[in-house]
């Protein structure tokens, strides 16, 4: 069952943001990871807004955490970190309808 990262935070350098996803991109991509959204112009509809919203999609969450945990990406959040804050991760199951 594929399984979706979930980003939210206000993104406060975009210049070492800019260079965190070219560093992310292919380690996503190592574990099967697909971008479905990356938006700056989000609109707020309940709670405090953060600037950027981000939706990945993997195969599993098995592969979701693979990438969560990659040692070279622990590096690489390092530049998130400094270049966002108030940021919000989580990692969701795609929705099946019971039967």
């Amino acid at each position: 069952m594929s399984a979706y990262v979930i980003a939210t935070y206000n993104v406060i350098d975009k210049e070492i943001y800019k260079e965190y996803i070219k560093k992310t991109m292919p380690i996503v991509f190592k574990y099967g990871g697909q971008p479905i959204v990356a938006d700056a112009k989000n609109e707020c509809a309940e709670g405090e807004p953060r600037n950027q919203v981000v939706i990945i999609k993997f195969p599993s969450k098995e592969k979701a955490w693979g990438w969560i945990n990659d040692p070279d990406y622990m590096e690489v959040k390092k530049m998130r970190h400094e270049a966002t804050e108030k940021g919000f991760l989580t990692v969701a199951d795609e929705f099946v309808m019971p039967a």
